[in-house]
This record gives structure tokens, sequence and C-alpha cells, in this order.
């Protein structure tokens, strides 16, 4: 080989050499370049951009540490806490000795309870910079949350050694102080600490929280207004302020507030709308409309505000005005948004009134403009629920969710329909989404837990509930809730938790007292209980709540006359105090005064014809002194006579069915489902009487079968068995005997059951298990409506005698 070959191919090598090192030297440069541009957008307040610049880093180097830290700190930022934890682990794994990281996981962890996780990482810490004063803060935190009070103090104590106004370790101390009750001292250490940390975030919402609990009212004015004045753009301060005005009825300075807020950013649409639902409750709808024209006037683009206008109008019985406004929205045709969203509020309109057929081209026009448009996507989805077709529905759902994965109201959509397809299962995970993605909105969590009691899932409606006080921890409603589930499963301090949180609420509602009474009861302490109920009866404003469990606490302790003279005292005030008469209606029937019993709840009907419970109460009345006809009887006189008749129709469905007149209880049935095809109980019921006694009926099975889906893996017992037996009835035996064994171990005294799963034994040749359910049908059957007996004496005659004799069946469990 020449020389000029060689030397030209160790140039060739060289420039390879130095092109890789080059290449290399500019993946580092780049991820430095990357992470300082981070940085500078972090100093700016532009945390997106700087999160992307930090991605950027992260996709060239995944171990670069740097990066790592401050996307932890970015998704702290936006709460986001599953994302900081991944990027504070990666830390922590590539560098265990990074300080900051450690301290940041502890703190973390605390904050979501994890407080043995916490202490790992505060001692991981505390061994690396243990006269760091900030370690000893958190080291402290997590002593202190632990219970760990005089090991938490003395690091405290050490960190203020360290510097001695250390705002982490200040919470502590001033945390502590108020627990041991030295109220005052708090407030003021606190305002020590402040003076030399102005700005501190957590000491001055601690200091706030302090002079709350202390009734301060002047105080908690004058602290509010030095937040907004520090904190000019924080949302949450001005809002604050602006409830503490309208609490005090200084209406103009809380709206001034609410215009604050709308004026920091006038591309902030819900901000400008929040002004005007402020304006309807201080001044009136008059004025919010005047304001919603003014912005509309004004706006770049009007829609939203002219939306607000017809939402008002429509609800305030302008009806037609809000109509005409939306069409003419339509007819300008200004934006093609503007267009499609008056459309789908028109179409809303529509659907509210149940104009399903004037709604339907409105929905069909905005789609086929924007096949992917969310609203008119929900709103045909809610027709085809109403139509009983989740599965199209549910197509419409999950396209538009793809674009809105948050959506609430598609969530919740999507959660009715799975329900109808008989999905309990995913229907819980799209309630459970719903409620996140509303950061635990009151009314939905609400919802949810009525669904998982529904669903026999009670046991984690506590944990629901716990986490929502926490997130919403100014709503009496959660709280209640909260306290009601614990009171169900005996949490008997958990549950006064509750109710004394409520008391820092509202200290005027006797609801924590009521709770605290319950709370007495539930642990035999029925002299405890009675002297909180006596106290609240006490007062007339609060006599009300607090009747029924006086009297039956009365009852419970022997105080028979007590009651009754306690009941005596209520209706000399009020002669038509409800549920007065009620309860003096039940003390009558119970001692067998039946005469006195009868013109009672006459006297209830009498005080409240336009309230279903009475007439409830008093057909329940005459069906246990055995007047059939006279229990139908006021049962139709209350559907003629009140607002809402389902309640009635239902007992009325259910007292036909006792009574053997299937065919009326089945109309009954149906005219609830037409009104609420959602339902599972009118679901379940009209299934379960069509199969059970019309199973011979072509069409009436076909209608069973077309409903009978939403019951589909169901956990309660009775639907189970429902749907169980359909699937007999349609010859699918081992679906069937799916849902029959559950329901028959939760429900084993009832005939219809056992005779289900008999016959479905019979089915899959299981002759001794069908005999043993048979016969236990025929057992149980006495005083029943069972109509079956032929049938069954029939199939057994027809099983083959048993080889060998079969262990007897285990007693049955006490009748549900």
């Amino acid at each position: 080989m020449s020389d000029v070959i060689m030397r030209v191919l160790r140039l060739v090598a060289l420039l390879a050499g130095v092109t890789l090192l080059v290449a290399c030297e500019s993946v580092e440069e780049r991820v430095q370049a990357h992470y300082d541009s981070g940085i500078a957008l972090v100093q700016e307040g532009d945390f997106t951009k700087a999160s992307l610049e930090f991605r950027n880093a992260l996709k060239l180097n995944p171990d670069h540490v740097a990066s790592h830290f401050e996307m932890a700190k970015i998704q702290e930022r936006e709460g986001n806490i599953r994302a900081v934890i991944g990027h504070l682990t990666k830390v922590t794994d590539l560098d265990p000795q990074h300080v900051e990281a450690q301290v940041k996981y502890a703190q973390v962890m605390l904050v979501a309870g994890q407080l043995d996780t916490a202490r790992i990482h505060a001692e991981a810490a505390y061994a690396l910079e243990p006269n760091n004063p900030e370690v000893l803060a958190v080291k402290a935190s997590v002593s202190y949350r632990l219970g760990n009070t005089e090991t938490a103090m003395t690091d405290v104590r050490r960190a203020l050694e360290v510097e001695p106004f250390h705002p982490s370790a200040g919470v502590i101390l001033i945390t502590d102080l108020y627990q041991k009750g030295e109220r005052e001292q708090a407030i003021e250490t606190a305002e020590a600490f402040l003076k030399a940390h102005e700005r501190n975030l957590a000491l001055n919402l601690l200091k706030l929280q302090l002079l709350e609990n202390a009734g301060r009212k002047e105080d908690v004015r004058v602290h509010l207004e030095k937040l907004v004045g520090l904190f000019p753009q924080a949302r949450e301060f001005r809002l604050a302020l602006a409830r503490f005005y309208d609490s005090e009825k200084q209406t103009d300075k809380a709206l001034e507030q609410f215009r604050a807020i709308a004026a920091a950013d006038t591309s902030n649409v819900p901000a400008a709308l929040d002004v005007v639902r402020y304006i309807v409750r201080a001044s009136g709808v008059p004025a919010a409309r005047d304001e919603l024209q003014r912005m509309a006037s004004s706006a770049p683009e009007p829609f939203p505000f002219q939306s607000a206008l017809a939402t008002i109008d429509y609800q305030n019985g302008r009806r037609n005005d809000a109509v005409a406004l939306l069409n003419s929205i339509i007819a300008a045709n200004r934006t093609p948004d503007s267009v499609s969203g008056a459309q789908v509020q028109l179409a809303q309109f529509l659907m509210g009134e149940r104009k399903f057929d004037e709604a339907r081209p409105v929905v069909d026009a905005v789609l086929a403009a924007d096949p992917g448009n969310g609203g008119a996507l929900a709103l045909r989805a809610s027709m085809r629920i109403e139509a009983r077709d989740p599965a199209a529905a549910l197509e419409d759902l999950r396209a538009a969710l793809s674009d809105s994965p948050n959506d609430v109201n598609l969530l919740l959509l999507s959660a009715q329909a799975q329900q109808l397809s008989g999905n309990p299962t995913l229907a819980g995970e799209n309630f459970a989404s719903a409620v996140v993605a509303s950061d635990y909105d009151p009314q939905i969590t609400i919802r949810y837990v009525r669904f998982l009691a529904q669903n026999s899932r009670a046991d984690t409606i506590p944990t629901v509930l716990s986490e929502a006080v926490r997130r919403r921890p100014d709503s009496k409603e959660l709280y209640t809730a909260l306290a009601q589930a614990r009171l169900q499963v005996g949490d008997w301090a958990g549950a006064e938790a509750a109710g004394e949180a409520l008391r820092k609420l509202d200290a005027t509602d006797d609801v924590a007292d009521r709770i605290r009474a319950a709370s007495l009861s539930g642990q035999g302490r029925l002299d405890d209980s009675l002297q909180v109920l006596e106290q609240l009866s006490a007062d007339p404003e609060r006599r009300q709540s607090s009747m029924t469990a006086l009297v039956r606490t009365y009852l419970q302790t022997g105080k028979r006359p007590l009651a009754e003279k306690f009941l005596d005292d209520v209706l000399a005030e009020n002669p038509k105090n409800v549920q007065a008469l009620i309860l003096k209606a039940a003390l009558a029937e119970e001692i067998g005064n039946f005469e006195a019993a009868s013109a009672g709840y006459d006297a209830v009907v009498a005080a409240e014809p336009t309230l279903p419970l009475v007439y409830e109460l008093k057909s329940a009345y005459l069906g246990r002194r055995g007047d059939r006809d006279g229990a139908v009887a006021v049962l139709r006189e209350g559907i003629g006579q009140v607002a809402d008749p389902a309640p009635l129709q239902l007992q009325l469905a259910g007292r036909f069915e006792q009574l053997g007149r299937i065919d009326e209880a089945i109309a009954e049935y149906e005219a609830l489902f037409a009104r609420n095809p959602t339902s599972l109980i009118y679901s379940n019921n009209l299934v379960s009487l069509l199969s059970d006694h019309k199973s011979n009926d072509a069409a009436a099975l076909a209608r069973a079968v077309e409903i009978g889906g939403t019951l589909r893996s169901s956990n309660i017992p009775q639907y189970q068995d429902t749907f169980g037996w359909l699937m007999y009835l349609t010859g699918n035996h081992e679906e069937a005997l799916r849902d029959l064994l559950p329901a028959v171990e939760a429900l084993p005294q009832n005939p219809w059951v056992n005779y289900h799963i008999g016959m479905t034994y019979a089915k899959l040749n299981r002759p001794e298990d069908a005999r043993r359910h048979l016969e236990a049908a025929l057992s149980l059957a006495d005083g029943t409506t069972f109509t079956k007996a032929e049938e069954v004496r029939a199939t057994l005659a027809a099983i083959p005698a048993s080889a060998a004799p079969v262990a007897p069946a285990p007693a049955p469990a006490a009748a549900p």
C-alpha cells in the first residue's frame, strides 16, 4: 500500500475520531443548553416552556439528575404527584446523596400520608446533612405526624438554633402550641415568624387558619387584605377575601374582588362569568342580564356571554327570549364555533323539555359539520341512553372522551351507559374518574357514593369520602356523608371527628350534635345519647331534626311516658307537625291501640296531603291490619295528589305483587320504567315479574331479555337472581348458574331463588343439588305468592332417586 493511501486512511480515521468527539461534546452541551434555558424560564415564571426544555434535556440524557429534579418541582406545582414521585425516585436512585431530593421526597410522602416512606427519606437526608435546618424540619414533621412529639420538638429546636426563624420549623412549633391549647401564643409566634418571612405561604395560611378558628373576624379580614396585597395575582386569596366580604354582607367589596380576578386576565371567560354569577346572588337577574349584555357588546368573541344570557333567560321563565337569541346567533353565522355552540345549547333546552324529535335534527346538523363535536356527541349519547341503546351511546362517548378525557359530563354519561349495559365495574371506573376530574365536587362525589352503596361496595365509601373532605374541607354535605358512613361501620370516633369538623364549618347547625348522639347510642351509652338529644330538643329551632332519635332513645331506655309527653307538647304547639303525628300514631299502634293509630295516620295524611311518605305510611299500616284493598286505595289516592308519584307507584307495584295481581304490578313497573329506564330497581323488578310469571309468553320473555342486560355483572343478590333466571330461560344454563350461586348464598330463605337454582341444576344434570334446592323452595313457599309449586313437584318426580344418602343442606341464615 502506498504512503499516500496510508496518509489518507489515517486522515479519515483521525477525522472520524474528531467527529465522534465533537458529537459527544455536542450532546452534553445541548443537554446543558436545554437545562439552562429551562432554569431561565422557571425564573421568568413560564413553567410550561421550562418543562419542555427539561424534557428535551432528558430525551438526550435520560439520567440527567438536575433536569429530573426540576421536573419534579414543576410537576408538584401542577399537582401531578405520580410524576413527582417518578422524577424524585430517579434522582435518588442516580444520586442518593442529593439532599434536596431526599427532603422533597419526604415532604411529598407526608402530604400523601405515606409516613413510613417519608421517614425513610427524611432519615436519608439527615444522615447526609444532620445540621441542615430544612432537613431537621422535615424530619420533625414526620416525627410529629407519627406521634413522636418529643423527638419532633427536639429537631425543631435544633433547626431554630441554626436558623432562628426557619419557616418550616416554625410551622411545627406554631402547630404544637395550638394543639397544646396555647392559642394566642400560637398566633403571636406566627406573627413573629412572618416578620422574617412575610411572603411565606405556609406561615400565612397557618396564621389565617388560627385567626379563623379563634373567631377573630376583623383580624381575618386584615390578614386576607394583606395577602391580596402581597400576592395580587393569586386568585385564591382574592376569592377567599370575596367570600369573607360576602359573609359580612359587604357585597360591593366582594364584587370588587371578583371583578379584579376577571380583570387580571381578560381572556379568562370563566372568571368573567363568576362576576355574573355573583351579581345574580347579590343584585338579582336583571342586573346580571345587564352585565352580560355589556360584556357581550365589548368582548372580541361575544358568544360565551350570549350563551350565558340565554341560559339565565331560560332558567328564569324567558324561554322564548333564550331560544330567539340562540337562533339569531345561528342565523348570523359569525364563526363555526358560535354556530355549533348555539345549536348544542338549543338542543340541550329541547332535550330538557323531552322534545327529542326536535333536538335530534339539531344535533345531527352539528355532527354533519363537525363529527367530533364533543357537546353534540354527548347529547346524541344522552338520546341513545334514553332510547336504551347503550352500545351506540358508548361509541359516541369514546369518541368525545378521546379529545376530552377529563370532561366530567362525558364521564358521568359513560358511567350511566355502562350501567345500562350491565357493566358495573366499568361504570364505577367512570364514576371514580369523574370524581377526580371534578376535584371531588360534592354532588358528584355523593352520586358516586350512592353507586358504591347500590353495588355492594360500601366498604370503600369512607375512604372516598375521607379524600373528598381533604380536597373540599368547606363542604358540609361531604362531612355529613362521611359521618354517616363511619356510623354505619361502627367507627364512632371517626364519626364524631367528622361531626366536629361540621361544627367548625357552621356552629349553628345541629348535625354535629346529632352525630354525637348517634355515636353514643351505637356504643350503648344511651343515657349520654339521651342527654345530648334532650338538649337539642329544648331548642325549638333544633327540635324537629332530633325528634325521631329522641323518641326512639326514650323507648330504648324504658321511658315511654316521657316520649308521649314530648310528642303531646310538640303537637300542642303545632297540631300539624307531621313528624310528631307519625311518631304518635306509631306509638299507639305499638301498644295495640288501633283506633288511636288509625286516627293518627288519617291525621298524618290530612296534615300534609302532597307528601308521598304520608300515603306510604298509612298504606303500610292498613296492610299490617289486613286491609289489603284499603292499602291499595290509599296509594292510588296519593298518586293523584303528589307532584312525583314514582315512590307511590313503586309501593303500589310491590303491593300488587304481594297480592298476586301480577298484571297490575307489571303495568306499574312499565310506567315507572318508561320514565326512568336507567333505574336498576325498576329494571330488576319488571324483568323478575316477566320472567317468573310470563315465561311462556314469547312477547313478555322478549321484553324481559330486552331490559335484562342492565343487570349483568351486578353484585346485588336480587339482581343476580333475576339475571341468572333470565339466562336459564334463554338456555344459557352455565351462565345462569354463575349468577344464581351467589344469589342463593345471600338469600337462602327465598323460595323463588331456590326454585331458580334448583331448576338450573336439573338442566345441568346435577340431580342431588336440584333436589335439595327444589325441596327447599316448597318448604319455604308457605304464606308467599310462590306460584310454581306444581312445576317443582313435577320436576322432583322426574329426578331419579339418590343412590346414596345426601348430607343435609346447611341451616339457612336469617331472612334478609
